[in-house]
């Protein structure tokens, strides 16, 4: 990618602050491109008869709250991502321990698909995130 889709300018590749990974920068406009599958996956961690939620902390649903979960990045398989997004959300260890080796569930709308993992919660702890987010 050499040019912006947003504004036009040359886009620089770059890690953008709060992230850890290079994407595809617009110094002009400030657009973030990130080029990565449209696959949300997330993991239904459960501690006994607890699960984890997290309060979302940023829009779309700002307050509400939701399974820790996100986009999965290139490279990954659908269980690396619902564990790392479960860590990077909730700072949250999980084992994925469905046995099956199948998503939990899968729901396809809008281009976008979710898959839910369920997995044990191993050890929970909270850290520091530029966004404020709480988990329970």
């Amino acid at each position: 990618m050499k040019f912006c889709s947003v504004c036009g300018n040359l886009v620089r590749v770059g890690v953008p602050q709060g992230d850890n990974r290079p994407r595809h920068i617009c110094d002009h406009c400030g657009t973030v491109h990130y080029h990565n599958p449209k696959v949300v996956a997330g993991c239904i961690a459960h501690w006994g008869d607890k699960v984890l939620m997290c309060r979302r902390a940023i829009e779309p649903r700002l307050g509400l709250w939701t399974v820790p979960a996100g986009f999965m990045e290139n490279g990954e398989t659908t269980y690396e991502a619902a564990m790392r997004e479960t860590l990077e959300e909730a700072n949250a260890r999980v084992a994925i321990d469905d046995g099956s080796g199948r998503p939990l569930a899968a729901t396809l709308r809008a281009g976008e698909g979710f898959l839910g993992q369920s997995s044990k919660w191993l050890h929970f702890g909270l850290g520091e995130r530029d966004d404020p987010v709480s988990a329970e």
